[in-house]
Parts: C-alpha cells; sequence; structure tokens
C-alpha cells in the first residue's frame, strides 16, 4: 500500500524535474529481517512499532525516487546482513540515511510530517552539488582546524 498520496507523488515529481541537476543516491540502513523482538509483552508492541516505522521509511524513500527514477537511486542495506557497510559510513542505529556520496548528511527518523520537506530539501541541496549556507558561514567553518559532528533535531514543537 502506497505511504505518499498521488498528489504528494505529482507535487514531487514536478519539483524535482525542476531542481534536481546531478544524480542522488540515498544509501538507507534499515532491517530487512525481523529480529527486533524485545522480551515481554511491551517489547512486542515496541518491536511491531518499530518494525513499522522501518518499513515505512524506506517505502517513503522508494515511493520518492520513483518520482525522479534517472536522478534518485536508493540502495538499502540491512542491519544483521550488512554489517561491513555499516561500519564503513559509522551508521549507529536505524533507520539511517545517507544523502550525500560520503555520508556526512545523514538522517535518521522517518521522513514523514513536518520532517517530509526537510529530507526533500536535502535531496535537492545535495542534487544542486552546494550547500545553501551563506558565505560568512562557509568561512568560518573553512577556519576549523579540526572535525567538527554537528547534530540538528527537528520537532514540531
Amino acid at each position: 500500500m502506497p505511504v505518499l498520496t498521488d498528489k504528494n507523488k505529482a507535487d514531487l515529481k514536478s519539483r524535482f524535474d525542476k531542481e534536481l541537476v546531478g544524480p542522488v543516491t540515498l544509501r538507507h540502513f534499515t532491517q530487512r529481517i525481523s529480529q527486533l523482538v524485545l522480551p515481554g509483552a511491551a517489547g512486542a508492541a515496541q518491536s511491531a512499532q518499530g518494525s513499522q516505522v522501518l518499513r515505512q521509511t524506506r517505502e517513503i524513500l522508494e515511493e520518492m525516487a520513483a518520482t525522479a527514477p534517472d536522478k534518485i537511486k536508493v540502495e538499502v542495506y540491512d542491519l544483521v546482513a550488512d554489517r561491513p557497510k555499516l561500519a564503513e559510513y559509522q551508521v549507529a542505529r536505524i533507520p539511517c540515511t545517507l544523502l550525500d556520496s560520503a555520508g556526512r548528511a545523514r538522517y535518521y527518523g522517518i521522513p514523514a510530517g513536518y520532517e517530509f520537506t526537510t529530507i526533500v530539501q536535502a535531496i535537492v541541496d545535495a542534487s544542486q552539488g552546494h550547500t545553501p549556507l551563506r558565505e560568512p558561514t562557509l568561512k568560518a567553518l573553512a577556519q576549523l582546524d579540526q572535525d567538527i559532528n554537528l547534530k540538528v533535531f527537528v520537532t514540531p514543537t
């Protein structure tokens, strides 16, 4: 059953047709094998909810990619079966989607609700090969003498 509506898909296709420049590969880390069961009844409920989030996240990404198949590709990696890839990209938890070729920009969680537009814009930015940061910010970042790990948390509240 599709996650995105026909209108969502049409809107995405229109935006991607106008704004995508280069190809984008979304490396999506999830768990295909149902091994999410935690002990007890509460654990089983959490496992079912976790499985649903993982499935819906993958489906959203695949449906988004289908609106621009010549520009967006989704590679799916399994938490258990693809451990070397998790180590290579230093993925600590799932669901995780890497938005750039180096794995620097990553999205944890399900890109639904308010977060949907965030990931759409991130895909557009990755496709255009530049960041929307202003020149003073880029200059300040260029002066850093060591790597930093910047985390951005999104919440409607």
